[in-house]
């Protein structure tokens, strides 16, 4: 299964527009347009639509939903039949560092023991030392799946010390990297806050680098998310809709 989203329909949200988009990209999808356009509800419903369709229609202002999965149509009030899409939704977490650290702990203690896992993690967290090169921080994931930040004299850095940015990077990149062996369907509403520039405009190729399979979709008001090649990838979404 390729698990790629090829077509959104929702009828009368709010009781005053439609949406049909029927261009969606394979791969990368960065949903731009004014604020009030409902690019965060249609974020949100799509992730509702594929986990309980039956009920989606309930919590979102809209009459009906449809979607359209490797060929088969996911509609609101019907069942699920005979697909399981994998869909992920990147969320700002609390800064709170029990919460936070118990997250990223989960994620590792859920992570299946495959072929290559060792040598994925080398990998990873050769990314997130990248990432932390210019403060001078290292990532250590101890054999009981502790995460350690230390810095450039190996003492270690609560993980309350970090920033509001690099939690909420992290945060994004440990779902990626724990969901990487699947084509998943990534949902991120608007990551550059917190975030600096620079992670802006890297974001996107670093989670395609993790999980190279993966549908993502962005919505965004910064220009950096995209200014690293992906312009071409841009949704604006006002195009899709029309008056009801």
């Amino acid at each position: 299964m390729e698990n790629k989203i090829s077509l959104v329909e929702i009828n009368n949200m709010w009781g005053r527009i439609s949406l049909k988009w029927d261009t969606v990209n394979p791969d990368v999808n960065i949903i731009v347009g004014s604020n009030g356009t409902g690019k965060s509800t249609l974020l949100a419903a799509i992730y509702a639509c594929i986990k309980n369709p039956e009920t989606v229609a309930d919590t979102f202002p809209f009459d009906s939903m449809s979607l359209v999965i490797d060929n088969t149509i996911i509609t609101s009030g019907a069942p699920l039949t005979n697909i399981t899409p994998c869909v992920c939704r990147l969320t700002r977490d609390s800064d709170n560092f029990d919460y936070v650290n118990s997250r990223l702990q989960n994620f590792l203690d859920k992570a299946e023991i495959i072929p290559d896992t060792d040598k994925d993690l080398l990998a990873f967290v050769a990314i997130i030392d990248n990432l932390f090169s210019k403060t001078r921080k290292k990532m250590v994931v101890l054999d009981s799946h502790i995460i350690q930040f230390r810095d450039r004299k190996n003492h270690i850095i609560p993980f309350n010390l970090l920033s509001s940015g690099e939690k909420q990077m992290l945060i994004f990149l440990y779902k990626v990297f724990l969901t990487r062996q699947k084509p998943y369907i990534y949902l991120l509403d608007e990551p550059e806050l917190s975030l600096h520039i620079e992670w802006q405009s890297m974001l996107i190729d670093i989670i395609r680098d993790i999980s190279p399979t993966c549908q993502l979709f962005i919505t965004t008001h910064s220009p950096n998310i995209f200014s690293n090649g992906w312009e071409d990838k841009l949704q604006f979404i006002e195009e899709y809709l029309t008056d009801v």
